[in-house]
């Protein structure tokens, strides 16, 4: 087990890199520290470096298994990588004031439109569902921390995101959130959502559905590991 030492050096590590720089205190300490731009490029670096130390951990990491990740478990996992691709190319291909740089001077005020009416996080909520598939699906304890990990980063910065918006800007950010929801189809289900996905262009859609192709037929090469 000691094998896993370095998967757990980079959790913790990428814990750490990605989620006290987005506490409000911190953060704003910090670019009063180094300026905005240097402290955008700063975080950047230490992302790019934690990812690869979590990445390296996991490489090495001995296989544990936990349960099996096939037969059913393996079909919602292919399910839920649909919905985590097209909240991830949705929220990338649609401005986003929920996106690092919306809140820059002279951005516009937010406005829920189109997958921003499904969910005010569709990117991150991509990536949780993401995490959540492939744990899953492999169903052992190197997958599950590497998951778990991605999971609390991308689901406590949404957060931290909701509570400095708040802060920032009050009443743009509560127009916003009322049209819109933090948890996916919320706000649709409730009906303050019309015509959310009337506003998604048909290309995205499109995009979205390429991208999962390209992914489940690349898989083998992309991470080493066949789907079918």
């Amino acid at each position: 087990m000691h094998q896993m030492i370095g998967l757990a050096i980079g959790a913790v590590l990428f814990l750490i890199t990605h989620l006290v720089p987005g506490i409000p205190a911190v953060r704003r300490y910090m670019i009063a520290s180094l300026g905005e731009g240097a402290y955008r490029a700063l975080f950047s670096l230490v992302a790019l470096f934690s990812l690869g130390i979590l990445i390296w951990g996991y490489g090495q990491a001995p296989y544990v298994p936990l349960w099996d990740g096939s037969g059913a478990l393996r079909h919602l996992a292919f399910t839920l990588m649909l919905f985590a691709v097209a909240f991830a190319v949705l929220g990338l291909t649609q401005r986003n004031p929920t996106m690092a740089g919306a809140d820059a001077a002279g951005a516009p005020a937010p406005k829920a439109v189109g997958v921003l009416k499904i969910t005010r996080h569709p990117l991150m909520w991509g990536i949780m569902i993401w995490a959540v598939a492939h744990v899953l699906a492999n169903g052992d304890l190197a997958t599950t921390i590497l998951g778990v990990t991605i999971f609390i980063v991308a689901f406590a910065g949404s957060r931290l995101i909701e509570i400095r918006k708040r802060r920032d800007m009050p009443v743009s950010w509560m127009l916003f959130a009322a049209a819109s929801s933090y948890i996916p189809f919320a706000a649709v289900f409730a009906g303050k959502a019309k015509g959310a996905f009337a506003e998604i262009a048909w290309w995205r859609w499109l995009v979205a559905l390429v991208v999962y192709v390209a992914l489940f037929a690349g898989h083998r090469w992309i991470a080493g590991v066949p789907l079918m």
